[in-house]
């Protein structure tokens, strides 16, 4: 199996229960029935990585060291209405509805990235390693001032160790009323 392909497999592992899980569908009618929802992970080789779910106000935030799971930390709360709505009309205005299904280059290492969205009854679904689309930044940082503090982006990017999510002690801390313990806590 070559590099390229050992790769796509990680990936496709990695992510397909996590998209899953932002495609499932809620009974209700009408266009926009299901909500919004927002479903977006950063990976970063040997470095942080950072998932958020947002599906109309309720909010789940993972951050977890590279390859440890016992030292995931996650948080889950809710937003307003107008807060939540505000982050749906941002993420369309800066074009991410039109990003395409890829953005791969064939690196075995680096960042990756999975990104699905439900806004207004539009659905994408991109994912990338090594490569995105021009204005990726602007929605990683915008979902950044979303989590009111809490650190989200590429392990090169946030300001390393994010203490916030390696603090085992403490809960996770943002500008919002939030609770949240590491999976090893009972």
């Amino acid at each position: 199996m070559t590099r390229l392909n050992l790769l796509f497999a990680v990936a496709l592992a990695t992510y397909a229960p996590m998209c899953a899980a932002a495609n499932a569908s809620s009974p209700g009618t009408g266009q926009n029935a299901e909500g919004d929802s927002l479903a977006f992970s950063l990976d970063s080789f040997k470095g942080m990585n950072f998932e958020i779910t947002v599906r109309n106000t309720n909010v789940l935030y993972r951050c977890l060291p590279y390859g440890s799971e016992l030292l995931s930390r996650w948080s889950s709360f809710s937003v307003s209405q107008d807060k939540s709505a505000f982050l749906f009309s941002d993420l369309k205005r800066l074009g991410a509805l039109k990003w395409r299904e890829r953005y791969v280059e064939p690196v075995a290492d680096g960042e990756g990235w999975s990104f699905r969205a439900r806004i207004g009854g539009q659905v994408v679904h991109s994912f990338g390693s090594n490569d995105q689309p021009g204005e990726f930044g602007l929605v990683v940082e915008r979902v950044r001032q979303f989590l009111g503090g809490l650190p989200f982006g590429f392990s090169g990017v946030i300001e390393a160790p994010p203490e916030n999510c390696l603090n085992m002690t403490g809960p996770l801390r943002n500008g919002i009323s939030t609770h949240g313990k590491s999976r090893a806590e009972p």
